[in-house]
């Protein structure tokens, strides 16, 4: 059986990541989780899989290692052009909405693999051409700021979800949690709270799902 495998998180998409953290999930044998795995990253049906010898699985499988290394590195850029759209990184999390605060907490304990892509609509923008918020996606709040609305956010999230590829993601979500994880730290002290809990609930969530925690620093 011929099939084309990826060789690296570059030629993974976000929503195919996001199907392949469901399966780790299902209760399913090494082997119902490999043809499963091999059908979601080829395109190939799960089921035509299933008719190949186990030894020739395993080696499809050996081929697929990276999938075990989802460590992240800082971006190299905070600019992004998908699908004829361009977005812009809003690296400061203190900047978020309270509204985007609380969504943020919320999709983190949902899961921040099946979550990524609403994770991402959140810090990274839409903008014009020039880098500037239209009115096709933002709208003004009483201060006069503009507020992105929640079906741009919508759209975005699901742009990327089949668009971009995950060495991107991983290098994005890796930058923007460390600052997230900083906010936690001075919101609840502005507060007089503990952010013991919501820290640790953070590191819980990311140890889980297998993806390395960033450290506090710049």
């Amino acid at each position: 059986m011929k099939v084309t495998l990826p060789t690296s998180w570059k030629e993974v998409t976000l929503n195919q990541f996001i199907e392949l953290s469901k399966v780790s999930g299902l209760g399913f044998d090494d082997l119902d989780a490999t043809c499963r795995m091999l059908s979601i990253l080829t395109g190939v049906d799960e089921e035509e899989f299933l008719k190949v010898s186990i030894s020739d699985v395993k080696k499809m499988f050996a081929a697929i290692k990276f999938i075990d290394n989802k460590s992240y590195e800082k971006p190299t850029q905070f600019n992004y052009k998908i699908k004829g759209k361009k977005y812009k990184f809003e690296w400061d999390a203190s900047e978020l909405l309270a509204g985007e605060y609380i969504d943020m907490q919320n999709y983190i304990a949902g899961g921040v693999s099946e979550n990524m892509h609403k994770i991402m609509a959140i810090y990274l923008k839409p903008v014009n051409y020039f880098g500037f918020k239209t009115k096709e996606n933002y709208k003004k709040n009483k201060e006069g700021k503009y507020i992105q609305t929640l079906d741009s956010r919508k759209d975005s999230a699901e742009v990327f979800k089949d668009n971009m590829t995950m060495d991107v993601v991983f290098s994005c979500n890796g930058f923007f949690l460390n600052r997230w994880k900083k906010l936690i730290l001075a919101t609840h002290q502005s507060l007089g709270v503990s952010s013991n809990k919501a820290v640790k609930k953070l590191e819980k969530v990311m140890k889980k799902e297998g993806l390395k925690m960033p450290t506090v620093g710049n």
